[in-house]
């Protein structure tokens, strides 16, 4: 009777599941069981890290940077793979000649669109353990106060951002703090860890056209060498637009592209990289749009969109 009842329930979890996916059921109950999810998410990453720190903090079980390594893994697991199976309604289109992650096997920078809060869900839904495991971002200071999550940003030890404002288009940053922190990326740089991180440095409202890049990190793939991959993404903005106001989780087509870029340090310095490297994932952005266009693919979302 028991295994009855567990493959009656597991039937119509999935068919539930099946439902989101062809997307008829309404867009607030799909919104709905997302943001769900996401706080199941945070609740388990947060305990996760809880633990985690403990063994490393008072039982010296773990060194500082085996517990964040594990905390960035238990983030891809909950945030990743819990998420992305609860999730159907979110359909990921990967583009043609988009590198696999296996083939990013080396020390390096990954360069990552940001449009949306959504953009760090859709990275964690694909990253392997054995990535994340050795690769680091950058994330605003601020984060770390928020209730369960800034403990997780803290546990997966996340390079932190102090700005000295939270207006969105202000980039200006404590000197003092971020010197610190720039002391602690080349300690990581040095480990043969990697960075993956936005380079546009805020979130993108006009998601059609990238933003210039800032050169902070460009300094330090420079005077690293090292090999600069990037992911270009479209539609997250949809599933998690910066203007909601109500709860995440429209359903979108988001497209995705992985490549890397292929430079010479030798002949390069941090602006012609830059340069180059936003052009390269602009071409890439402008043929999302266009087979979107030919698709006529309608968003779910739009701005200025009623709540």
């Amino acid at each position: 009777m028991g295994l009855l009842c567990l493959a009656a329930v597991v039937a119509v979890y999935n068919g539930f599941l099946y439902l989101m996916r062809l997307r008829v059921l309404p867009v607030i109950v799909m919104r709905a069981w997302y943001t769900l999810h996401l706080v199941l998410c945070v609740i388990m990453s947060w305990f996760a890290g809880t633990v985690l720190m403990f063994a490393e903090k008072k039982l010296h079980l773990l060194s500082k940077s085996t517990s964040q390594s594990l905390e960035r893994c238990v983030c891809a697991a909950t945030f990743g793979s819990w998420l992305r199976y609860n999730s159907p309604h979110i359909h990921v289109r990967w583009m043609p000649g988009s590198l696999p992650w296996s083939s990013i096997t080396k020390q390096h920078d990954l360069c990552l669109c940001h449009t949306s809060f959504f953009d760090t869900m859709l990275y964690l839904w694909y990253v392997p353990y054995s990535y994340i495991y050795r690769a680091k971002t950058f994330a605003k200071a601020s984060l770390r106060k928020l209730p369960l999550f800034g403990t997780v940003m803290v546990g997966c030890g996340h390079f932190p951002v102090y700005f000295n404002s939270e207006e969105a288009n202000a980039f200006s940053v404590d000197k003092a703090k971020q010197a610190a922190v720039a002391a602690e990326v080349e300690e990581w740089l040095g480990e043969g860890g990697s960075l993956s991180f936005f380079p546009e440095g805020a979130l993108n409202r006009t998601p059609e056209v990238l933003k210039d890049f800032r050169l902070g990190s460009f300094n330090s793939i420079m005077s690293h060498k090292l090999p600069v991959y990037y992911c270009v993404t479209y539609g997250n903005h949809e599933v998690w637009n910066a203007s909601l106001q109500g709860i995440p989780g429209y359903p979108a087509d988001v497209y995705v592209y992985m490549g890397k870029y292929e430079y010479d340090p030798a002949k390069e310095d941090a602006v012609s990289l830059a340069t180059g490297l936003r052009q390269e994932m602009q071409k890439h952005l402008n043929d999302m749009l266009a087979l979107r266009e030919r698709n006529g693919y309608k968003p779910w979302w739009k701005a200025g969109k009623a709540e």
